[in-house]
């Protein structure tokens, strides 16, 4: 497995922040092989999201830097990831993703 992807939720969004800028390790992460995020990009270039703050509406994940994953998006990004479930890391972000719908919240993504 090569370089690795972190998926994290979000607790307190604030609004007018670069999380370029942010320290993930902050954040309890999930960590998924870049190999697994291969998989997934072309059925997430459409997903609705933000790239490294609010201001910056984009498609898909910035495979390269910070993704913000709005609550809205995070059925379609599930219905991606879920077809790895056998995958024991890939059920860990299954977990994360449920919970931020539940808690409608938003997901960072930390790219490699």
């Amino acid at each position: 497995m090569g370089p690795y992807n972190e998926f994290a939720i979000i607790d307190h969004l604030e609004l007018e922040y670069d999380y370029s800028f942010t320290d993930k390790d902050k954040y309890n992460y999930v960590k998924i092989s870049d190999d697994f995020v291969n998989e997934w990009v072309s059925n997430l270039k459409k997903m609705p999201t933000f790239w490294h703050n609010l201001n910056r509406p984009n498609e898909g994940l910035a495979r390269y830097g910070v993704t913000l994953i709005p609550p809205k998006s995070l059925l379609e990004f599930l219905n991606v990831v879920i077809k790895d479930e056998n995958r024991s890391e890939v059920k860990k972000l299954i977990e994360l993703i449920e919970e931020a719908i539940k808690e409608k919240k938003y997901i960072i993504h930390f790219g490699i």
